[in-house]
C-alpha cells in the first residue's frame, strides 16, 4: 500500500517521527513552566466538582457526558405552553391580556374556540355538533301552502316526511291552463270548479274554520298537494291537502291558521301576532307616532323608537322583563336589499378585562346559581343541564345566556288565551299525538355538550369583538351577521318565529331552540335554510331543515350579544366572589366607557303601553280574523 507515489508508508513514518519527537519536547517543557498557584486551583475546581451532586436527571450519566454549562450560561427556562389564541404583532404588554383582531370576512380565525366548526361540508358533514334524534315516525300531513319561488328566498331541502294523500282527485292535463316555474299547475274554469267542490265535500263535520265552505275561483295545485284558491275579490284561500284552511289573506291582511283551526299568525300593516303552540302571544303594533311596541307577555316587551343625538340616528329600546327596565341600542345598516338593526354594548371595559373574560381560568370553578330552584328550571330540565364546571368565563357566560332566554320563554307561556270560534271544541278530548298536517317533535332533543361547548365558542368570538374595539385594534363593523353565516355556525332561537320546511309544511321555533348552518347561503338570499340542532317538544323536529329570514337571524345575533354584555356587567361587578376568581388589577383600573356617546334614558310610559296593548290584543285579534275570513 502506497500513499503517495513510490514511497512506502514505512518510509513517511519515518521521516515525520523526528518532527512529532519535537512536538512532544515543546508542550512538555510549557506544562512544566506553567504558574504553579493556577495549577492548584485547577484541580481544586474539579474536586469541587466532583462532589457537588448531579443535578437531577443527570445522576445517571457516565463520566463520557457532555458537561453542564458553566454558571455564566445558565440553562434556559421551559417554554410556556402555547396559549389558545396567538397573539398578534404590536398588541398589548407582555402583563397585560392581548387584545383579539377580527379577520377579514372568509379567512380561518386564529383563535381556538372549545368547538371548531367544520369545514363547508358537501354533503353534511357525519359528526355534526348534535345527536340526531331516534327516527320516529313523522307527521304526514303539511301544514302551509308553499310560496311561489322569489328571487333571494332559500328553499329547505326535501326532508324524508311522507307526502299526504290530497282529498281530491288530480285533475286531468286537459284541466291545466299553464304550469307555474315552480310545477304548480293552475287550472281552468272548469278543473276548478271540481277542486273546489271536492274539497268543500271533504270538510264536512270540520269545526271553527275548516267547517266553513271555501269560495270559488281560480285553482292552483302545488307539487305537494297543497291548493291556493284567488277569489274574484283579490282574496287567497291556501289549503292543504286534507281540506283544512292554512292561510287566508285579502286587502293586505293575512290570517295563518293550524290544522285544528286555531290562529297562528295575524298579519296587517300596524299589527302582527304569533300565537306560539306553548301558549305564547307575540304582539307587535305599529304606533301613530311610527314606535313600535312589541310585547310577549304582561309586563314583558319593549317599544322602539328612532333617536337623533348630536348627528348621530340610534335605535332606542326600552325593555320591561318582570317589571325591571332597562334600554338597548342599536344601529341600522342596509343588507340584502333589507334594514337590520345591529346591538350596540352599552359600554367597554379594560383591555385586560376582556383578556381576563376570554382565557380559561387557572382552576375550573363549580358556581351555584340564583335561579336553581325557579321553576323554569325544573320545567327544561330534560332539554338544558348547565356545565358542571367552569373552565373559563366563555362558558359561565353560555350559560347565563341560555338561562336568561329560557326564564323569558317559560314566563311567556300560557299567556294567551284562544279566539272564540276559531279552534277545536273546548269540550272535545284533548288530542294524544301530532294531527293532520301538523309538524312538531314528540320529545324533547336536549342540547348537548358539544353542542353548548359550540354555543361557547359563538361567545368566545363576540368577546374577542368587543376586545378588539375596546383596545382600539379594529373599529365596530356591522359585519357581523355576515361573517356569522358560515358553515358549522350555531345560532339561539330568540323569540316565537313559525318557520316554512322544504314540503310545504311549517314549524314552531321557541326561545333558545338550537339552529346550524350547514351551508352559506347565497349572496343575494334574504333566508337561510338551517338545520334544527336540537329543540323543546311541540317545536320542530331536531334534524329538520328550516328558512329562516335574515332579520331574524339578526335578531339572534342581538339578543345574545345583549345577554352576554348583561352577563359581562354581572363578572365585572362579582369577580373575586361567590367562587368567581379575582380579576387582575389591571382588568378593574380602567373605568368603562359609554360605547355610544348618546344620553339614551328610559321611555317613561312603556309599562303602561304594554298592559294596554295586552288589554286590546284580543279584540284586535278577533276583529282582524272576522273580517278576513268573510273574504269570499
Amino acid at each position: 500500500m502506497k500513499l503517495f507515489p513510490n514511497r512506502p508508508i514505512f518510509r513517511v513514518l519515518a521521516g515525520t517521527a523526528p518532527l512529532v519527537a519535537a512536538a512532544v519536547i515543546v508542550a512538555s517543557t510549557a506544562w512544566a513552566q506553567s504558574d504553579p498557584p493556577k495549577k492548584e486551583e485547577r484541580e481544586r475546581e474539579r474536586k469541587t466538582e466532583r462532589s457537588a451532586p448531579a443535578p437531577a436527571g443527570q445522576q445517571q450519566r457516565s463520566s463520557q457526558s457532555t458537561p453542564a454549562p458553566a454558571p455564566s450560561q445558565p440553562a434556559p427556562a421551559p417554554r410556556p405552553a402555547r396559549p389558545a389564541y396567538t397573539q398578534p404583532a404590536n398588541t398589548q404588554p407582555a402583563n397585560t391580556p392581548p387584545a383579539y383582531t377580527p379577520p377579514a370576512p372568509q379567512t380561518s380565525r386564529p383563535s381556538q374556540p372549545a368547538y371548531t366548526p367544520p369545514a363547508a361540508p358537501t354533503p353534511r358533514p357525519s359528526q355534526p355538533a348534535y345527536v340526531p334524534p331516534a327516527q320516529t315516525p313523522r307527521p304526514s300531513a303539511p301544514q302551509a301552502a308553499p310560496a311561489e319561488a322569489q328571487p333571494g328566498r332559500q328553499t329547505p331541502r326535501v326532508t324524508n316526511t311522507p307526502a299526504m294523500r290530497p282529498v281530491y282527485t288530480a285533475p286531468p292535463s286537459a284541466a291545466v291552463a299553464s304550469r307555474t316555474p315552480t310545477g304548480a299547475s293552475v287550472l281552468n274554469n272548469e278543473g276548478s270548479r271540481s277542486v273546489v267542490q271536492q274539497l268543500n265535500t271533504s270538510r264536512a263535520g270540520m269545526q271553527g274554520i275548516n267547517a266553513r265552505a271555501v269560495p270559488q275561483g281560480a285553482v292552483t295545485v302545488h307539487p305537494t298537494g297543497h291548493v291556493t284558491i284567488a277569489t274574484a275579490n283579490g282574496g287567497s284561500y291556501g289549503l292543504r291537502p286534507n281540506g283544512t284552511v292554512a292561510s287566508i289573506s285579502a286587502q293586505g291582511r293575512a290570517v295563518n291558521f293550524r290544522p285544528d283551526g286555531r290562529v297562528a299568525a295575524i298579519h296587517t300593516p300596524t299589527l302582527d301576532v304569533v300565537r306560539g303552540v306553548h301558549g305564547e302571544r307575540v304582539i307587535r303594533t305599529v304606533r301613530p307616532d311610527h314606535t313600535i311596541l312589541v310585547s310577549n307577555g304582561p309586563r314583558n316587551g319593549y317599544l322602539e323608537r328612532t333617536v337623533v343625538v348630536r348627528n348621530q340616528t340610534v335605535i332606542q329600546r326600552t325593555y320591561v322583563v318582570n317589571g325591571v327596565v332597562s334600554t338597548r341600542a342599536f344601529v341600522s345598516y342596509p343588507y340584502r336589499g333589507m334594514v337590520v338593526p345591529m346591538y350596540v354594548p352599552r359600554v367597554y371595559y379594560a383591555p385586560a378585562f376582556y383578556g381576563w373574560a376570554f382565557y380559561p381560568w387557572s382552576t375550573p370553578v363549580v358556581f351555584s346559581w340564583g335561579w336553581r330552584r325557579d321553576p323554569w328550571v325544573g320545567f327544561y330540565a330534560g332539554y338544558y343541564q348547565p356545565y358542571p364546571v367552569y373552565p373559563g368565563p366563555n362558558a359561565w357566560l353560555t350559560d347565563y345566556y341560555l338561562s336568561q332566554t329560557l326564564a323569558a320563554s317559560y314566563a311567556a307561556q300560557n299567556q294567551a288565551p284562544p279566539l272564540p270560534g276559531y279552534g277545536p271544541d273546548p269540550n272535545a278530548p284533548a288530542p294524544t299525538g301530532p294531527q293532520a298536517g301538523e309538524v312538531y317533535a314528540p320529545a324533547d332533543t336536549p342540547i348537548t355538550p358539544a353542542l353548548r361547548d359550540a354555543i361557547a365558542a359563538e361567545v368566545s368570538r363576540q368577546l374577542a369583538y368587543e376586545n378588539a374595539v375596546a383596545s382600539g385594534q379594529a373599529q365596530p363593523t356591522v359585519q357581523q351577521l355576515r361573517n356569522a353565516l358560515q358553515p358549522g355556525r350555531v345560532f339561539v332561537v330568540a323569540s316565537n318565529l313559525q318557520v316554512p320546511t322544504a314540503d310545504g309544511q311549517t314549524c314552531d321555533l321557541t326561545p333558545a331552540d338550537v339552529l346550524q348552518m350547514n351551508n352559506a347561503p347565497s349572496d343575494d338570499a334574504t333566508s337561510a335554510i338551517l338545520t334544527v340542532a336540537s329543540s323543546k317538544k311541540l317545536d320542530c323536529p331536531a334534524g329538520m331543515d328550516v328558512a329562516v329570514q335574515m332579520t331574524d337571524l339578526a335578531e339572534m345575533q342581538n339578543n345574545m350579544r345583549a345577554q352576554m354584555d348583561a352577563g359581562l356587567e354581572a363578572l365585572h361587578s362579582s369577580q373575586g366572589q361567590n367562587g368567581l376568581p379575582a380579576a387582575p388589577a389591571a382588568a378593574m383600573a380602567a373605568p368603562s366607557r359609554p360605547a355610544l356617546d348618546v344620553p339614551l334614558p328610559p321611555d317613561p310610559n312603556v309599562t303602561g303601553l304594554l298592559d294596554a296593548q295586552q288589554q286590546d290584543a284580543q279584540n284586535a285579534e278577533l276583529a282582524t280574523v272576522q273580517a278576513v275570513a268573510a273574504t269570499n
